[in-house]
C-alpha cells in the first residue's frame, strides 16, 4: 500500500483534470464543424493546452478504483482463519448464513475525506465485520484499515450465546470536512452495529452499512440469543 499515493488521492482535486479534458473535447469538435480559417484559431490555442493539462493532471491522479483495490488486498484475510478451518463445514451453521458487512468510518478515526465517483463519502478509515454461527457461539472477525498510517487491526472474538443479551443496528449521521475542497464539510451516513453482553457491557461494535442485511443479522441473533 502506497500511502503518499493514498494521501493524494484525499487531497487531489479533479477540477483542472475535468476542465483540461473539456477543453480538449470542446476544441476539437470544434476544429471538426469549423467552416473558415479564422474558425481553427482557437482550436490550435486550446487543443494543445488542454492536452498538455490533461496529460499533466492524469499523470498525478490516483483514481478510486486504486484506493479500493488496496482496501479489498488488505481485507483478503478477514474471516480466513474460520473459513478455511477443516471443521468449517461442520461447525458453521448454514443457516443464518454468514454476515459480512462494510463500511467507511467518519468518526474521530477518520483524518480525510472526500467525494467518490458516486458522490458518496470516502475516508481514510474502512471497517469490515464477518460474523459466522455455530450451535455455541458467535463467531466474530472485525478488520479495520486505516489508509493515512498503513495499519490494519483485526479483531477475533469467540462470543458464548449464554453470554449475549441483544444485537442492534443504530444509523447515525456525522459531520466531517473534506480534504480536497478548502473549508468544506460534508455528512456521513452509515450505521453502528453494537452486540451486547448481559451485564449490559458492549462485546464487539462497528460501522457497517445501514441496509437489511444487517437488520436481519440483528434480529437472528437475538432470536437465538432469547433462547438462552
Amino acid at each position: 500500500m502506497d500511502l503518499k499515493r493514498n494521501e493524494r488521492f484525499f487531497k487531489q482535486n479533479d477540477t483542472l483534470r475535468l476542465i483540461s479534458g473539456g477543453m480538449l473535447i470542446v476544441g476539437l469538435i470544434w476544429f471538426w464543424v469549423g467552416w473558415s480559417a479564422a474558425s481553427y484559431y482557437v482550436p490550435c490555442v486550446i487543443v494543445p493546452l488542454g492536452l498538455v493539462l490533461f496529460l499533466i493532471t492524469s499523470a498525478r491522479h490516483v483514481p478510486e478504483s486504486e484506493i479500493r483495490g488496496n482496501i479489498q488486498k488488505a481485507l483478503a484475510e478477514l474471516g480466513r482463519d474460520v473459513e478455511q478451518a477443516p471443521d468449517f463445514h461442520t461447525r458453521v451453521l448454514k443457516t443464518p448464513i454468514p454476515y459480512r458487512g462494510e463500511s467507511f468510518v467518519f468518526d474521530e478515526r477518520a483524518h480525510a475525506a472526500r467525494r467518490g465517483k458516486d458522490a458518496k463519502l470516502l475516508t481514510d478509515v474502512y471497517q469490515a465485520t464477518a460474523i459466522y454461527f455455530t450451535q455455541e457461539a458467535l463467531l466474530v472477525r472485525g478488520m479495520t484499515v486505516n489508509l493515512s498510517s498503513g495499519a490494519v487491526d483485526m479483531q477475533a472474538q469467540r462470543i458464548m450465546w449464554s453470554e449475549l443479551a441483544a444485537a442492534t443496528v443504530t444509523p447515525y449521521e456525522l459531520r466531517i470536512g473534506l480534504t480536497n475542497k478548502k473549508n468544506a464539510m460534508a455528512t456521513g451516513r452509515g450505521a453502528w452495529l453494537e452486540v451486547r453482553g448481559k451485564e449490559g457491557d458492549v462485546l464487539y461494535v462497528a460501522a457497517v452499512p445501514n441496509d437489511m442485511d444487517a437488520e436481519d443479522l440483528c434480529a437472528q441473533i437475538n432470536k437465538r440469543a432469547a433462547k438462552e
